[in-house]
């Protein structure tokens, strides 16, 4: 299973695109987590909008290894940095992190494709921060898809 995730997180994101490879711990059990990202876009130098892909899936994986890398998604009251999600929280308290695009092989053949457009607090947010959608048709999450 393939899935891309589209997310609000703090800050400037500086490097376009990378690999968060930090460990995660369940239960005191210590696995290797691995996330790939591309910037797709900032708003100013408050928040920048990714595009995050699971290789391995941890609890919370997304969430946390955000946060390490010093850009909350904001929203996140668990792993976040409260101050800055109040910014967006006018609209919404809600976690700024969406599931784009979910591939599931079939049983027969292919694949199934899942995708879904923004929930109405993320288009808000979009619209407010001048984030270009546009440029993005359903299903296709990172940018060179």
């Amino acid at each position: 299973v393939e899935k891309v995730y589209w997310a609000l997180v703090q800050g400037y994101v500086k490097k376009v695109s990378g690999l968060i490879d930090y460990p995660l711990s369940d239960s005191g059990d210590t696995k290797e987590a691995y996330t790939r990202y591309e910037v797709l876009d900032h708003a100013a130098k408050e928040i920048s909008w990714i595009g995050l892909s699971p290789i391995s899936g941890r609890k919370h994986q997304l969430r946390i290894h955000c946060a390490l890398i010093g850009h909350p998604i904001i929203g996140d009251k668990k792993y976040g940095n409260r101050k800055n999600g109040k910014k967006l929280n006018n609209f919404s308290d809600k976690l700024y992190l969406h599931a784009c695009k979910v591939l599931i092989p079939h049983p027969e053949g292919g694949n199934l494709n899942l995708s879904a457009p923004l929930p109405d607090h993320m288009q808000k947010a979009w619209k407010l921060f001048g984030l270009n959608l546009k440029s993005f048709k359903l299903g296709n999450c990172f940018r060179e898809n």
